[in-house]
């Protein structure tokens, strides 16, 4: 992970950056999630 921010004031596109790349993988775990429990009627594993 990366360390955590400096007290410096950051780029606004630094930030911005991280922003989009963590609700990226939120979005992407929430898919997963909601792909496994749809696909749990189809292929019973767990």
């Amino acid at each position: 992970m990366a360390p955590a921010w400096p007290r410096e004031p950051i780029s606004a596109q630094r930030l911005r950056d991280a922003e989009v790349a963590q609700a990226q993988a939120t979005l992407k775990r929430e898919l997963v999630r909601v792909y496994a429990q749809s696909c749990g009627a189809c292929k019973p594993r767990q």
